[in-house]
This record gives structure tokens, C-alpha cells and sequence, in this order.
């Protein structure tokens, strides 16, 4: 009878143990969910601030930024961007640029990104506003690609050049005007000097000839100077290329060869012309400016080709365009000056120690003929080994 009441008595005792330790574990449960919740209100709080800096650092920015996700949405865009496309305060968001495509200044974007198809990727595009006053922005587009590697869309950049669009368009004003002053002096020196060199105008002793012809080779190094700034001011303003006509590429190159026949026996190289048998397609140009190209790349390799050295000019047709290369056995280029070799006035120390003459603008006049013909130019070479320029030239 005692064991029966002391159980009894003991039962009550254990649901109250249990219940403690219940009502301890839900204590502790509470206070870990207390904690969890002020962690994650932290962590909102934070990156409701750290938004908030990236909005006002992107929103800060001089240029205009647009993200386009997969689905062709606008899921970002900056203020810098509203305000060039005359934009209310987050209308795109969500939207497509072909919902809006009756606006003006969306539609020459639209216009852009869908005909370039990913053009402005490799090369910047312009995109040109008339507001009334002419507003012009450099535009390149990239893709979006997360840590993962995958692309989550693109992003569009807008930065505005039509100050330096202006200043550009009045400096080569300024030198096609000066250039054209110039040129008339000098032509009339060279026409003089001449004229003494021949004794029109009596005999001259041989000392007197000697520091006229120094006198006629620097006036004619400054004609040539000139008419390549006459040159580079034309390529800049985009009236260039004149007078296209089709013609046979490789009659061109061995008719400019024969034209630097006492420059290659002075030197005693060896130039060779590798051409198919079979005549290539023709090509669509402006003659005298495809002359001029390969005048400068055949001269360039005769300049920097050592006595007894190699000249290697070939041609081949593929991917419907023709492949030109002018092979040396000089000096070679230096990976450092390669990247700048097609840039204004570049000249690299060792070229200027083999050859004083020059202004550097040579190779970037050649870059711009042939990019004007929608072909690509560059280079490979290695120092002590010689170069090797390659152009292309799309057929017909």
C-alpha cells in the first residue's frame, strides 16, 4: 500500500521535471530565434545600406549605364542615362527599349544595338542625339557573367565625347588650313632649289651644290611631312576614300615593286613575290590609297632590312577577302611597341636610330586606308627576327 501512494506522489514530481525541462528547451529555442531574427534584421539593415552606397556610387557615375538581363528587360539603369535619353525616374525598369521605341531618343539606341548585333562589343559605336544641339556618346556594350561563368545579360556603357568630337573636328581644321599655307612656300622653295641644282641660272662650285641639295632633301622631307598631316586630317573628318574601282591586287603589288627596283639592288635583297598561279578575285578600292598602303609597307621593309636580307610578299584568297603580308628579315618589333605601332606620331628608339627620317604617321594613315576598305591590318614579329605586316581587303 505504501509503494501504490509513494507512486502516486512521485508521477506529479516527474511531469513537472518533464514540463521544466520542456518550458527550458523552448527558452532556448525562443532566445536562438530571437537571435536569428536580430541577425537577420542586421544583415537586411546592412544590405539595405551597402544598396543604398551602390545606387549613389552608380547614380554618381559621368557616363550612362544600362543592364539588359536575358529576357531583353531593363533591370538597371542610372540617372546619368535617364537624363541622355530624356527619361522619367525609373520608367525601363522592367520593360523592354522595344516598348518605348516611339520615343526619339530610344529609338536610335534600339536602332543601333539590333542592327550592330554585338558590333559594339569589339568595336565603340557612336550614338548620335539632336537635342536640338548635337550630343554625341561613345557606346560599347559587354556581357553581364556571374562568378559562375554564366551570362545573366548586358550591360550597356554611354560616355560622352561631343567635346572631344568638337575640339578634334577644330584641330584638324586648324591643320588642314595651316597645312595648305604651308605647302605653297615650300613648293615654291623646292621649284628654286631645283632651278639652282640645274645651273638655269648660272654654274655653281661643288660645295655650293652640296649644301643646296642638303637644303632641297629637307624642304622636301617637310613637303612630305605636310601632305601626310593633310593626310591624317582627312582620315579624321571622313572624306578619304574617294574613287573605288576594281582592280587585280597582285598586278599592283609587282608594278610597286618594279617602282622600288634601285632601292632593293642598293641593298642587294632578295624581294619575293608568292602569288597563286591562278589570278585571285578582284578587290573593290580606292586605287591611289591602296598604293599608298603598300607603298609604305614595302618601303617600311626595305628601310629596315638589313644589306643581303629578305623581302617576302604574299597573297592568298580565303573566308571571301584577300590576305596580304610583307615579310622582313629586319630588326623585328618589341611587344611593348607593337601595341602603339599603329598610333599617331609613334616612333620606337630603335627605329629611330636605324632610320632618322620619318614622322610616325606612316603606319597609322596605312591602318585607317585599309579599316575605310572594311579590312583589318596587324602585326606579328619578334626582336632580331624580323615582321611580318598582314592586311586584308574584302573581295567583291
Amino acid at each position: 500500500m505504501f509503494d501504490f501512494f509513494k507512486r502516486k506522489c512521485e508521477q506529479p514530481i516527474e511531469e513537472a521535471a518533464k514540463l521544466k525541462t520542456a518550458l527550458l528547451e523552448l527558452d532556448k529555442i525562443t532566445k536562438m530565434l530571437v537571435k536569428r531574427d536580430l541577425a537577420l534584421y542586421d544583415s537586411k539593415e546592412k544590405l539595405t545600406i551597402e544598396k543604398g552606397k551602390m545606387d549613389a556610387a552608380i547614380n554618381s557615375l559621368t557616363d550612362g549605364l544600362i543592364i539588359i538581363n536575358l529576357e531583353q528587360k531593363i533591370i538597371l539603369i542610372n540617372s546619368k542615362a535617364e537624363n541622355i535619353l530624356n527619361l522619367k525616374n525609373g520608367i525601363l525598369i522592367g520593360k523592354t527599349l522595344s516598348e518605348f521605341i516611339d520615343l526619339p531618343y530610344i529609338k536610335e539606341l534600339y536602332e543601333i544595338l539590333t542592327k550592330t548585333e554585338g558590333h559594339c562589343r569589339d568595336k565603340k559605336c557612336e550614338l548620335v542625339l539632336k537635342k536640338p544641339a548635337e550630343e554625341i556618346f561613345e557606346m560599347q556594350t559587354t556581357p553581364v557573367i556571374t562568378q559562375s561563368q554564366e551570362t545573366i545579360g548586358t550591360l550597356i556603357i554611354l560616355h560622352d565625347i561631343t567635346r572631344e568630337k568638337l575640339i578634334n573636328k577644330m584641330k584638324s581644321e586648324f591643320v588642314t588650313i595651316a597645312a595648305h599655307q604651308l605647302r605653297t612656300p615650300l613648293t615654291g622653295i623646292k621649284w628654286t632649289l631645283e632651278m639652282i641644282l640645274n645651273e638655269d641660272e648660272g654654274q655653281i662650285n661643288q660645295e655650293q651644290k652640296e649644301l643646296l641639295s642638303k637644303a632641297y632633301k629637307s624642304n622636301e622631307r617637310m613637303i612630305k611631312l605636310i601632305n601626310s598631316l593633310l593626310i591624317v586630317s582627312n582620315l579624321e573628318e571622313g572624306r578619304f576614300i574617294y574613287k573605288l574601282s576594281e582592280i587585280q591586287i597582285e598586278d599592283l603589288i609587282q608594278e610597286i615593286i618594279e617602282n622600288f627596283e634601285v632601292q632593293i639592288k642598293n641593298k642587294n635583297i632578295e624581294c619575293i613575290l608568292n602569288k597563286p598561279e591562278k589570278y585571285l578575285s578582284k578587290v573593290k578600292v580606292d586605287l591611289e590609297k591602296i598604293q599608298m598602303t603598300l607603298e609604305n609597307l614595302i618601303d617600311n621593309a626595305i628601310k629596315y632590312t638589313p644589306q643581303k636580307g629578305k623581302i617576302i610578299i604574299s597573297l592568298k584568297e580565303e573566308n571571301k577577302e584577300i590576305k596580304i603580308s610583307v615579310k622582313d628579315s629586319g630588326m623585328g618589333i618589341s611587344k611593348q611597341d607593337q601595341e602603339k605601332l599603329f598610333t599617331k606620331f609613334f616612333r620606337s628608339e630603335k627605329a629611330l636610330k636605324t632610320e632618322t627620317d620619318g614622322s610616325g604617321l606612316g603606319l597609322f594613315i596605312v591602318k585607317n586606308i585599309i579599316e575605310a576598305h572594311k579590312g583589318k591590318i596587324w602585326v606579328e614579329s619578334e626582336e632580331k627576327k624580323g615582321s611580318i605586316f598582314y592586311f586584308t581587303l574584302p573581295i567583291i
